[in-house]
This record gives structure tokens, C-alpha cells and sequence, in this order.
């Protein structure tokens, strides 16, 4: 009897493994209660199968087959990836687990050889016994170890293409059924000599698996890292044109009202009369329509550069901008960080101005201080249409009418420099405030 119950809280413990694990690769179905329930109802069914098919035959490789044939029937209810995920991680905690159960069961084997055949030793774990038990408490315990770290990286393998999804997931069926032979020839065959050949190459095969799969794992890694700098190369050569287009306004500013200086001076050379009048006119007329490039300087080269830039696009769109910045101390921000969060929002500010009918009721507002280590930032806009916000978080898409808040950018450096974040809106304002910790990263 004790070893009947053993054997149903090892399958149970099993098929719980598999079902967190297929959750967890392929992404979890719902949450909470419900989702609790649908692995458990699907643990119990399918444990109920195995069951009842080690009951025909104890032993069988069909009845392997089988079970992950139901288990990715019933995958669907718990778990919500495409039936290619599902499969392959299926196929990976599986071929994981029973790798676990040969290695173990071979390693008892070998360490407590009731005699002096391999082949005896490893029959004495089918049969009900101390041995069996021993062998159960052990390998169940090392596998829910193992398994739970393997549950951190396994959602991993939701980033891989499609294509090395695919190779992954017939690698491990070639794998499994390699190791399905190999472990056949072994329990059928009472020559000890050829027992360890074929251990020797099967340990062999699971560990050009395994380094197999830390290869894909570690490439993918790579290419992530890689499509990340190329991201961030390109946000750092945008910062820099803007940068370098800022000085070169200001630059042509100089230049042209240096010009007008010298104009001036040759004006007052000439005589009063129409002449004059006309080269007067002619200069207010060409200084009208020159846009001006607002001059800040709040001690940080990249915050200059950005309200400048904001302020003039304002200008020619016709919004009022104004912004009051105090910097106590140098910001450590990093300039990509600074440059996303601050343009995103003074862009989605004046899109949202652009959006009201009435023009002479635009405006951007933005204020900046810092405390200590932490920097504070709030920006005002006119919103003529009321946006949609849930709890702190604005969820209306930019091209839908209101505030331009489509991205995640805002929030992730909010995130990433440990600060808040508050959206509200009032009488026709938008209003953005968040925080930020004012540190390298």
C-alpha cells in the first residue's frame, strides 16, 4: 500500500512539473484562482491516465507517446501559446525529467548493486520495494529542485524564431527517442559489459543535448543584445542630430544678427528719405520672418538642446510654450534616458494642443526641479477631448483622439530610475508628473 501511494504522489508530482512547465514556456491561459484550477483539473486527468495505463503495462514507450498526446490536448486550458510552444515545452520537460529519472535510476544502480549484474539492479527499480522507494524520494526531490530553476528560463523560449523553435523542438524528439533506445537496450539486456557502452554513449548524447541547448539559448541572447545596441546606436545618433541642429541654429543666429548689426550701420550712414524708409522696411519684413531659436540654459547641454528644439516647434505650430527649469545639481540621467522621456512627452503634448480646434487655447507647460538626488517633472498641455485613464495609466492609443501616449518609453525609464508616474486630466489640462532618481545606470 505504501508503495502504491508513493508511486501516485510521484506521478502526481510529475504531471504537476510538466503542466507548470507547458504554463510556463507557453504563457499562462489566465490568472490567479482560475488559473490555479485549470492546471490542477489537468494534473489530475492526466495523472489519471498515466495511472491507468502503467496498470496494462508498467513500462512502455507507447505509453510515453501517449500521455504527451494528452497533455497537449488538454494544454489548452490552462495555457495560451500557439500548439508549436506548446509541444516544445512539453517536449523539453519531458525529455528533462526522464533524463533525470536514467541518470539517477543508473547512478543508484551502480552505487547499490544488490548483485552483481547492472541489469538485476535496475530491474529492482520496477519492483515494488526499499529500493524503488529510496529511488522515488531521491529522484523526485532532484527533479522539483532542478525543475524550478529551469521554470525561470523556459519563457525564454518564446523569443526564438519560429525557425529555431522548430529545430528545437525536432532536436528533442530525436533526442528523446535516441535515449528511449538506449535506455530499451539497457533494461532488456543482463551483459553488464554492454549495458555500460550503451550508458556511456547515451550520457554522451544528453550532454551534446544540453550543450546544445545552452547554445540556442546563449545565441538568442546574443541577437537580443545585438538588435538592443543597434536600437540604442540609433536613438544616440537621433540625440545627436538634433544636438548638433541646435547648435547650428544657433550659430546661424548669431551670424544673422551679426548681420543686422552691420546693416544697421550702413542704415545710419544714408540720408533721411525714402530710400531708408524702404531699406527699413525691407529688413523688419525679412526679420518677421525669421523663427527664433530660444536660448536655455539649464546647466545640462542635452536639456538645452531638447527645449529649444520643443519650444521653436511650438512656436511654428502656433502653441504658447513655456518651461521653468531649475537644476540644483549636474544630472547623472543618462542623455539617451533624459532625451526619450522628456521628447516623447513634449511630443505628445504638442500633438495633443494640435488636435483643438480652438488655436489660441494651446499650450505646453513644463516644469522641472530637483531635490536632493531626485528629479521632478511635470508637464501641462490643452486637451480638448478627454483621454481614457485607468488608475494612474493612460490606455488611449495615439492615433485615437486625445493625448499621443502609444509607447511604453515613459513608463520603462520611470521604471528603470525607480521614480513614479501620475497622469490626470482637468478641465481641458493634461497633466503628466513623474520622478525620477537622479543616478548613473
Amino acid at each position: 500500500m505504501l508503495y502504491t501511494i508513493s508511486d501516485l504522489i510521484a506521478t502526481l508530482l510529475e504531471n504537476t512539473l510538466i503542466v507548470s512547465a507547458i504554463a510556463c514556456g507557453a504563457g499562462f491561459r489566465f490568472t490567479g484562482y482560475k488559473q490555479a484550477m485549470a492546471m490542477t483539473s489537468c494534473v489530475i486527468l492526466l495523472s489519471l491516465f498515466v495511472a491507468f495505463a502503467n496498470n496494462l503495462v508498467y513500462f512502455s514507450f507507447l505509453t510515453i507517446v501517449i500521455a504527451f498526446l494528452t497533455c497537449l490536448l488538454l494544454s489548452p486550458i490552462f495555457s495560451k501559446g500557439s500548439i508549436l510552444l506548446r509541444a516544445l515545452s512539453c517536449t523539453l520537460i519531458i525529455f528533462f525529467l526522464h533524463m533525470l529519472d536514467y541518470i539517477i535510476g543508473f547512478s543508484l544502480a551502480f552505487l547499490l548493486q544488490k548483485s552483481d549484474s547492472l541489469y538485476e539492479s535496475f530491474q529492482a527499480l520496477a519492483t515494488p520495494g526499499s529500493f524503488r522507494l529510496l529511488y522515488t524520494l531521491v529522484n523526485k526531490s532532484i527533479q522539483t529542485i532542478l525543475s524550478l530553476i529551469l521554470f525561470r528560463y523556459i519563457k525564454n523560449i518564446r523569443t526564438l524564431s519560429l525557425k529555431m523553435q522548430i529545430i528545437l523542438f525536432i532536436s528533442f524528439i530525436f533526442a528523446y527517442s535516441l535515449m528511449s533506445i538506449c535506455v530499451n537496450i539497457i533494461i532488456s539486456s543482463p551483459d553488464n559489459f554492454h549495458s555500460s557502452f550503451v550508458i556511456l554513449a547515451w550520457i554522451l548524447l544528453a550532454t551534446c543535448m544540453i550543450a546544445f541547448i545552452f547554445i540556442v539559448v546563449l545565441y538568442q541572447s546574443y541577437s537580443r543584445n545585438q538588435q538592443a545596441l543597434q536600437k540604442q546606436l540609433a536613438h544616440n545618433l537621433l540625440l545627436s542630430k538634433e544636438y548638433k541642429a541646435t547648435v547650428a541654429n544657433e550659430k546661424e543666429l548669431a551670424k544673422k544678427a551679426h548681420d543686422f548689426t552691420k546693416h544697421l550701420e550702413a542704415l545710419s550712414q544714408l540720408p533721411v528719405g525714402s530710400e531708408a524708409s524702404e531699406y527699413i522696411h525691407e529688413l523688419l519684413q525679412n526679420s518677421s520672418n525669421k523663427k527664433t531659436m530660444h536660448d536655455y540654459h539649464t546647466g545640462n547641454e542635452i536639456l538645452d538642446a531638447i527645449l529649444s528644439l520643443k519650444h521653436q516647434e511650438a512656436d511654428i505650430q502656433g502653441i504658447c510654450f513655456e518651461a521653468d527649469v531649475i537644476l540644483t545639481t549636474p544630472l547623472q540621467i543618462a542623455s539617451l534616458d533624459l532625451c526619450s522621456i522628456l521628447s516623447n512627452l513634449l511630443d505628445n503634448a504638442i500633438e495633443a494642443c494640435l488636435r483643438s480646434v480652438e488655436k489660441e487655447k494651446r499650450f505646453v507647460n513644463m516644469y522641472i526641479r530637483q531635490k536632493h538626488n531626485i528629479l521632478y517633472c511635470e508637464v501641462n498641455n490643452y486637451c480638448e477631448t478627454s483621454p481614457i485613464i485607468t488608475g494612474k495609466k493612460l490606455i488611449r492609443k495615439k492615433s485615437s483622439p486625445g493625448h499621443g501616449f502609444g509607447t511604453q518609453i515613459i513608463r520603462d525609464i520611470v521604471k528603470k530610475y525607480d521614480g513614479n508616474i501620475q497622469v490626470s486630466y482637468s478641465e481641458n489640462c493634461f497633466h503628466v508628473e513623474f520622478t525620477l532618481m537622479n543616478r548613473p545606470m
